[in-house]
């Protein structure tokens, strides 16, 4: 065996092995790597399509976003801003800008209000206790009033009080006649038993009859 050349040595060794298996398996990982391949392919090819359709999809919406931001002449006119021509679509703020605009223009306003509402409501306390100590005072003033219209009642004497007074200290008297009609005039002594005199007198005249008469009894008295 060993004078054979080596060709034929290994020519027959080769012939010897058992091949046929692992052919046959190499023949099966080529058929499946095919199929994997193939359905690869035709994932890939679905996959392109659902992005083709998604870049689609999501153009139109970016087209119906861009539509939806620009705002109309009706919502500039209903939010009180300054409409834009159509050489002007360039600067027209968008929707979303405008509302950024707004929501920060109310926040200032209910900032606004905030700060106001409380001015009112210190003002408003401030008022409530100038009304309460106006109160108190007016309560305070009025009782003061009422003592010293009790006082002045109990130490003074009224003009009317004090002329009666007078009148009778004098000896006058007067009797109202009633309207159409000369006043009497009484005349008495409280220091004489003569009787008393009677003299009707005009009204216009009865001052004047007194005052001349009063003079007359200071003057008597005097002389006594």
């Amino acid at each position: 065996m060993l004078d054979e050349p080596p060709e034929k040595l290994i020519s027959q060794a080769v012939e010897n092995f058992e091949t046929q298996p692992d052919v046959a398996c190499i023949g099966r990982f080529n058929e499946l790597a095919q199929g994997l391949s193939a359905a690869w392919k035709n994932e890939e090819n679905r996959m392109q399509a659902a992005v083709s359709a998604l870049e689609n999809e999501l153009r139109s919406i970016l087209a119906q976003t861009d539509v939806l931001k620009q705002p109309t002449d009706e919502v500039f006119e209903r939010l009180h801003l300054p409409k834009h021509s159509a050489g002007e679509d360039a600067q027209k703020p968008d929707a979303l800008s405008i509302i950024h605009q707004q929501t920060a223009s109310l926040d200032n306003k209910k900032i606004s209000l905030a700060k106001q509402l409380t001015e009112i409501e210190s003002a408003l306390m401030q008022a409530r206790a100038a009304e309460r100590e106006l109160a108190q005072r007016e309560a305070e003033i009025l009782e003061q009033r009422a003592a010293a219209l009790a006082t002045n009642a109990a130490t003074n004497v009224s003009l009317a009080t004090m002329r009666i007074m007078l009148f009778k200290k004098l000896g006058i008297h007067i009797e109202d006649a009633g309207a159409g009609g000369n006043d009497k005039i009484v005349m008495f002594s409280e220091n004489s038993s003569a009787p008393p005199k009677t003299l009707d007198v005009d009204p216009k005249f009865l001052d004047y009859f007194i005052s001349n008469y009063i003079w007359d009894e200071i003057g008597n008295n005097a002389e006594d």
